[in-house]
């Protein structure tokens, strides 16, 4: 296995996107960005990122990604679906 530091990161990031998102102090994407420090349209990139199955999460922080993901691939993909199936098949961890 390897941990891929940098992917690790950007998994970790998403989730304090998610978690901004939910606080209702911020009312909206813009707001929800700048509590990180972020700009808007890469907190919705990665933001999408704290949607993936589980599974895919976890393999990620273990280090069991397949060799092509990392952190440029998944910052990258604009068509992540929202079906975890679907989304192993794509990443390529079925």
């Amino acid at each position: 296995y390897r941990k891929d530091e940098a992917l690790i990161k950007l998994i970790v990031r998403a989730h304090q996107a998610r978690k901004a998102l939910s606080n209702p102090a911020n009312p909206n994407v813009k707001e929800a960005a700048a509590e990180l420090g972020i700009s808007v349209p890469y907190f919705c990139v990665i933001l999408r990122l704290a949607y993936l199955a589980p599974d895919i999460t976890a393999a990620i922080l273990d280090g069991r990604q397949p060799a092509h993901i990392n952190r440029q691939h998944l910052a990258r993909l604009n068509n992540l679906p929202a079906g975890w199936a679907e989304q192993r098949t794509m990443l390529g961890f079925s």
